[in-house]
């Protein structure tokens, strides 16, 4: 009995080691797949499966950067940046970037090679000195860790940061409106099936209020929920949250 105990715990650990590498895997795959496509469909940022409008993804930096202002001579950490289409408007409004991707592919997709700095590395895995950043951005990015992993990023960018620095966290599944995306017959299959799987077509899901205490804990001036426009493509079941330190 207790060797088979043991094996049923081997068995669990292989499972819980294998389903951390999922989001690993899989973006490192689709960004070698998806080379030569649409910029959006890159980064899966589709409505219907098809890319998003170039007046919708306009509408997208304009609602992020009135509430997270790039200024000239800011030094920005995009974490997941994917094909670094963030980061570009970041360069354009006269900061300078740190892109980091799991996808080697993607960030070769890079066109500015002064304004931005790519570096190839699981966001798990980074280390800045203190007080490196002005802003740090991560956008529909943080779904891919645990809580724990989540809550050791999130230190790791107060850390990151400099006095009166800005962290904005953007797309999060919100798990109080999780059935509004799982919201047909066949999503709610896909969903109950991948759980017996212990995986997720999404990632994993967080509450406003994990958030809002984090703030405290972690020493944040501020933690402010925001609530995504209606004309978002995922803003009825995602959310935004900024973390502000305080200047000394």
């Amino acid at each position: 009995m207790i060797l088979m105990t043991w094996l049923e715990f081997l068995k669990q650990l292989i499972k819980i080691l294998m389903d951390k590498n999922y989001w690993i895997d899989f973006w490192e795959n689709y960004g070698r797949d998806s080379k030569g496509k649409d910029k959006q469909i890159q980064v899966l940022r589709t409505l219907n499966k098809n890319p998003i409008s170039e007046e919708l993804w306009d509408f997208t930096k304009s609602f992020i950067s009135s509430r997270f202002p790039i200024l000239p001579q800011d030094k920005v950490l995009d974490l997941c940046s994917g094909n670094v289409l963030f980061s570009n408007y970041f360069v354009s409004q006269g900061a300078k970037v740190v892109s980091v991707d799991i996808s080697k592919d993607l960030l070769n997709e890079i066109e500015d090679t002064v304004n931005i700095q790519t570096v190839h590395s699981d966001i798990r895995n980074l280390d800045f000195e203190p007080r490196t950043f002005d802003k740090i951005f991560l956008y529909a990015g943080i779904q891919y860790l645990d809580n724990k992993e989540a809550l050791t990023l999130m230190k790791n960018c107060f850390n990151w940061l400099k006095p009166g620095g800005i962290v904005y966290i953007g797309d999060i599944p919100d798990l109080d409106r999780q059935w509004e995306f799982y919201n047909t017959i066949e999503r709610q299959k896909i969903y109950f099936d991948n759980l017996l799987n212990n995986i997720s077509i999404v990632g994993n899901w967080f509450r406003k209020t994990w958030f809002e205490n984090l703030s405290s804990y972690l020493g944040f001036e501020e933690g402010v929920y925001v609530s995504q426009h209606k004309r978002l493509i995922y803003s009825n079941f995602r959310f935004d949250f900024i973390y502000k330190k305080a200047n000394e």
